[in-house]
């Protein structure tokens, strides 16, 4: 199992520093390694569909939201999202929508609701080292 302190001693490796005995350690390279941690796993989180960090939901549209053109519905995407890993017409996930547009906070689609796997940022998903 991956541990954030198993992390730093790896990356510290690599660059040829001595490992550190704790999180708590005060010296220059762990507090380089905090200050770069939270962006570093958001980055390699970004980069795949990992399996760990996959979160499925049934997305709603958002009334209050009208689509400029093309979909008649818009779905908010939550503040875990990072990156989609498939939208689907049905719950069970047997038949991919491929008429949908991904475009910054929201995902447009002319059916409601719309079934997503995304890859989340949570401490439960993707940020679970434990996974």
């Amino acid at each position: 199992m991956a541990t954030r302190l198993g992390l730093y001693n790896a990356s510290l490796r690599l660059i040829g520093e001595r490992s550190i005995t704790s999180l708590t350690e005060a010296v220059e390279p762990r507090y380089v390694l905090d200050e770069v941690y939270e962006d570093a796993v958001l980055y390699a989180l970004e980069q795949a569909d990992w399996n760990w960090a996959i979160r499925a939901i049934e997305a709603n549209n958002v009334a209050s939201v009208t689509p400029t053109f093309g979909y008649d519905y818009a779905f908010t995407k939550p503040d875990d999202w990072l990156r989609t890993a498939g939208v689907w017409s049905g719950e069970e996930e047997d038949d991919p929508l491929t008429d949908y547009s991904d475009e910054q906070e929201y995902w447009y689609a002319n059916i409601d609701p719309i079934y997503i796997r995304y890859v989340s940022s949570d401490l439960e998903y993707g940020r679970d080292l434990a996974k």
